[in-house]
Formats: C-alpha cells, structure tokens, sequence
C-alpha cells in the first residue's frame, strides 16, 4: 500500500509532529508498505496539495499536531482531495482543538470538567478569582504556555497574545487514557516533578508513566467511561486521548475531564506500551490505524 506521512507543520508543535511521524515510517516500511514523507511547512501549503495529487497515495497518515493540523484544516484538505486520512474527522478535529467548546459539550453528556471561562487580556480576570488557577492557550497542545498562577507575583508575568482559558487547578493525579475505534486503553498516570503537566514535563524531563494507573477500580472503570463518552460526544474516529486530574480527597467526585487531543503524539510511550495499552502489539496498531482509515472514507 503507498502511504504519505504528512508530518512538520505550521505550528510551535513542527518538531513533535515530525518525530511522531518518523516514529511510524520505518515500522511501515518494514511491513511492507511503500512510504513517503511530506515535511508541511508554510512555504510548501500549495506545493503540499500538488504533491499529493502527483504521488497518489492510497492513504495520509497524518502526524501534524497543532494548529492547521489537527484543527480541521488538513482534514478538509484531504476530503477535497478524496484521500483517506487516519483519525478523527474535519468536524471532532475542530471541535477537539477549541479546549472551551469541547468542555461545554463533554459536560452535557454528564463528564465533570474543571470549571474556566475564556480571556482575550489580562484586564479580564476578575479580580475576585482565587488562586490558585491554570492559565493555557484556547488552541494549543503539547502543553505549550501552560501555567500555574499561584499569587499576585504570578499575575505580572502573564502574557495573552490570544484566546487564553483560566481553569480551576485541580490537585492531585494527571491521568490520561487512550481511545482507538471505540476501544479504550488502560489508564496512565503521569508522575512529573512540577505542580502541572507542562511542555518540558512532557517532553525534556521525561515523565514516568504507571500503566495502569495506581488508583482504586470504581476510579478507573469511571475514568474509562469518560474517556468514551467524551470520545464519542465530539465524533472521535481512529485515536485519541484524553486526559484529566484527579484528586483522590474527593473520591469519584475528584475526577475532572481536562481536554481531548485528536491528533496524539506516537512517540515511545505509546510504541513501548502497546501491550499493555491495547493489548496488542504497534505492528498490530499501525496496521489497524490505516485500514480504520480507508474503512472511515469509505464510509462517508
């Protein structure tokens, strides 16, 4: 089968996006499959169009993470174009990248969600808020520009150049869970050094990873049910993950859906976890990834 990675991308998240994809590509080489790269860049956006249209590739494997890439943007591109594309659709992929709408929405299917509200400046926090607060990019990932505000001291070096959310700060647990086709992953809690699951956390400091997460099972069973409500609220398709805070003070009550990522990293600790993930092995999920993707356009 060709297949056309498409990975880089426009946004401050260009070198995870190619490191997820360079992830895949020789272990798709290796099964068979005949693989190009596309590096996305802003000097290539129209090239990129023609270059598809020329290679002809039976499926995208699409790895570009943040703006343009998960957004929605790519995802029509390729719908023009009539190719397949793995993971979620013009539609979830829009919604999932607007943190404060995907919120409004997984609450009314009942998933408790820490509470925010979205500023476009700093003279639009109240001044009765309480510390202390997240303060994050509306649409962003990777956990860039993630912040703690703790007092007064931490308001000053507050910077909005876009739409921000404040979020209530949950203590306790960063738990995450993983969605592929409907089927959800063991639990992973997430064990940093800082207060909040930041940019460096997550990817210099390299987090440890507990799978499955060492929390009660009515946690875990209910986390998991989130997880796939919400997955399945915003028309998730192919994988993503989800990820939340968990305070264990509060006992079920505790469990607070943070956000969902359409477009995850495929980075080691999912190529290293699979087993325990899924139950099955990367070969195994590589290969499923692009047949659910042919299987989706087929569909539409």
């Amino acid at each position: 089968m060709k297949i056309l990675i498409i990975l880089g991308g426009l946004s401050e998240e260009h070198k995870e996006s190619t490191n997820s994809g360079l992830s895949c590509m020789k272990d798709l080489e290796n099964l068979g499959h005949d693989v190009r790269t596309f590096t996305l860049s802003s000097d290539n956006i129209v090239f990129m169009t023609s270059y598809i249209n020329t290679t002809k590739p039976d499926v995208i494997l699409n790895t570009v993470m943040g703006k343009y890439g998960e957004d929605g943007c790519l995802q029509g591109i390729f719908e023009l174009l009539g190719i397949p594309y793995t993971n979620s659709n013009v539609m979830a992929s829009a919604i999932g990248m607007n943190k404060y709408m995907t919120k409004k929405i997984v609450n009314l299917e009942g998933i408790p969600v820490a509470k925010g509200f979205l500023i476009n400046s700093v003279s639009e926090i109240e001044k009765s808020i309480k510390f202390p607060f997240i303060l994050k990019p509306n649409n962003s990932g990777s956990s860039y520009r993630v912040n703690l505000i703790e007092n007064q001291e931490d308001m000053k070096k507050i910077e909005i150049y876009e739409s921000m959310m404040i979020e209530d700060y949950i203590p306790g647990k960063e738990i995450t869970v993983a969605v592929f086709d409907n089927k959800v992953s063991s639990t992973i809690e997430r064990i940093f050094d800082s207060k909040i699951y930041d940019h460096k956390e997550k990817y210099a400091n390299n987090p440890i990873n507990i799978i499955p997460a060492n929390i009660d099972n009515n946690i875990d069973v209910l986390i998991k049910k989130y997880a796939l409500k919400a997955y399945q609220a915003i028309g998730c398709s192919g994988l993503a993950r989800i990820d939340f805070r968990y305070d264990p003070n509060r006992k079920e009550a505790g469990i607070f859906f943070l956000e969902i990522n359409t477009q995850p990293y495929l980075g080691s600790l999912m190529k290293n976890n699979m087993e325990k993930l899924f139950h099955m092995t990367w070969n195994d999920f590589l290969t499923l990834m692009i047949e659910k993707a042919i299987i989706k356009n087929n569909y539409k």
